[in-house]
């Protein structure tokens, strides 16, 4: 059986988009919650760009700049996780304006990953398998009178569903096997 171009057009885009699918980067600034003002305990969960931050421990405001800011009057953990709701997907990293040196700010991932942050005005990007196929990662903080404040998180989507995407070597012998096809047809017909 040959296929003519017109027949195949369809099936190449479908599997382009499949492999576009496959990996978003999404990132939370905190734009639409400026001025929230505190959220404590599990008492208030946002969610922007599909990621959802929750306090676990203590308390978080959202100030006008905007950004995350995690307060520590009481030398008590503030605990906050960010998730996708139920996705799993990969932490890319964070950017933080400031941190006060004597808080201690602890990263930590479902999988086992833990990243001690000694300073402030950083952007940090993590990668490898503690950081990949996430279900969770939580900031703690810890530091009476202190301050840790974030800018922002970036997080890579994974599909919900799993969907067979071919590797690019198979993109490309399918290619070729159809470039052959067309050719012996032209020579046929």
């Amino acid at each position: 059986m040959i296929f003519s171009f017109r027949q195949t057009a369809p099936l190449l885009s479908g599997l382009a988009l499949a492999c576009a699918s496959q990996a978003a980067p999404l990132t939370t600034n905190f734009s639409n919650f400026s001025g929230l003002g505190y959220g404590t305990g599990t008492s208030t969960t946002i969610t922007q760009n599909g990621i959802r931050l929750q306090a676990l421990a203590g308390e978080y405001e959202i100030t006008y700049f905007p950004e995350l800011n995690l307060k520590d009057f009481t030398n008590e953990t503030r605990l906050i996780q960010l998730d996708l709701g139920g996705t799993r997907f990969d932490f890319d990293g964070f950017s933080i304006r400031d941190k006060s040196r004597s808080g201690v700010l602890t990263l930590t991932s479902n999988r086992g990953g833990v990243d001690v942050i000694s300073k402030g005005f950083q952007s940090l990007t993590y990668s490898g398998d503690l950081w990949s196929d996430l279900e969770w990662v939580r900031f703690s903080f810890t530091g009476q009178f202190t301050e840790a404040k974030f800018t922002s998180f970036t997080l890579d989507n994974h599909p919900t569903v799993a969907t067979a995407v071919p590797e690019p070597g198979s993109l490309a012998l399918m290619g070729l096997a159809l470039g052959v096809l067309g050719v012996a047809r032209r020579r046929k017909g």
